[in-house]
């Protein structure tokens, strides 16, 4: 649409259809149990029905105006910003999703912005990591790899290092009751006097599942 406004237009437009159609219809007690959109990504919570026939009616009602909608299928597994949650034996869990071509074009180390830019970067990543991450394993990940990111972007171990552990420290120190145990990327990623792990000496031990947060 070519205005500032634009999304906050669209959102106002496909809201109408959804507050006359889509939820007078399918929700209450009907099989839509949960929605929620931003802009043009929706997640839905179907219950389930037999056949499918409800559902394909829903994905046809998605459509509006000029506005249409891809659906996927039903899953136990669903993407979502950021996000990929999955449900399994009725527990939730999440992990923090990428897109397979996203370059990861973070500031390089000559960049003209203030050197708190990149301590920025890194806290706020890793809180995100920490947050999205159910399984402590996928936070590891997310983090080795953010940091290899960094790499292929001219910075160097001795420059963000000390940022990274001070990052996993700070969200060890910021936890509301019991500690539960906070890795960085294994040792051997590191070099130097950064070759340890960020783990409280009051953790009750390594924890592989953590409790799950939706932001």
């Amino acid at each position: 649409m070519g205005t500032s406004a634009a999304c906050v237009l669209a959102t106002i437009y496909y809201s109408f259809h959804e507050e006359t159609t889509l939820l007078p219809t399918y929700g209450n007690s009907g099989p839509l149990l949960f929605y929620k959109r931003f802009i043009d990504d929706g997640f839905i919570i179907w219950k389930p029905t037999v056949p499918y026939a409800p559902f394909d009616r829903f994905k046809s009602d998605l459509c509006f105006g000029k506005l249409t909608w891809t659906a996927a299928s039903p899953s136990h597994s669903v993407d979502f910003l950021d996000l990929t949650l999955s449900i399994s034996n009725g527990s939730i869990s999440s992990k923090t999703y990428t897109k397979e071509h996203n370059l990861h074009l973070y500031l390089p180390p000559k960049s003209a912005h203030s050197p708190s830019t990149l301590k920025s970067l890194i806290y706020g990543n890793l809180q995100r990591y920490w947050k999205q991450n159910t399984d402590t394993s996928d936070y590891t990940s997310m983090a080795s790899n953010f940091r290899q990111h960094l790499f292929a972007r001219g910075h160097t171990a001795k420059d963000i290092d000390h940022i990274f552990l001070a990052a996993a420290q700070h969200i060890d120190t910021a936890q509301n009751g019991p500690l539960s145990t906070n890795a960085l990327p294994p040792s051997s990623s590191f070099t130097g006097n950064t070759t340890q792990r960020i783990c409280p000496a009051n953790a009750s031990g390594p924890s592989s599942m953590k409790p799950v947060y939706l932001c």
